[in-house]
């Protein structure tokens, strides 16, 4: 392999792993979200979702849907903090796909704690 090729795939590694720690931050990180300014509001909005469209983590959610959610999760981020984060809903689509191909459970609390911590408040 030509160094060019190596350095390249060593920078696409390195890329991945940087995008996967952060897409699996949130399942590692111990929280009480009543305690926070913005955990009850956002627990009521995310919970409200999950009655909307079913739960985060069920495996027969359809693209459109994941899509749906996150962006209704990213307006959820903005209104709470008043901040905007562009890359927010296509992170969190990636870590719905995740979850829901066997990733683990992933609930209203924990799609809180990952918006705050994606929108810097966490």
């Amino acid at each position: 392999m030509r160094s060019s090729h190596r350095v390249s795939l060593m920078l696409a590694v390195f890329v991945a792993a940087t995008d996967w720690s952060k897409l699996i931050a949130a399942e590692d990180f111990d929280f009480d979200l009543e305690s926070h300014p913005l955990g009850p509001g956002c627990l009521d909005a995310t919970e409200s979702l999950e009655r909307d469209f079913g739960l985060f983590d069920n495996s027969q959610m359809t693209a459109a849907t994941r899509q749906e959610i996150a962006q209704r999760m990213q307006e959820v981020g903005t209104t709470l903090t008043g901040k905007t984060s562009s890359g927010f809903a296509w992170d969190f689509v990636q870590k719905l796909e995740i979850v829901q191909s066997g990733g683990g459970p992933f609930g209203a609390a924990d799609a809180c704690i990952f918006l705050l911590q994606n929108f810097g408040v966490l």
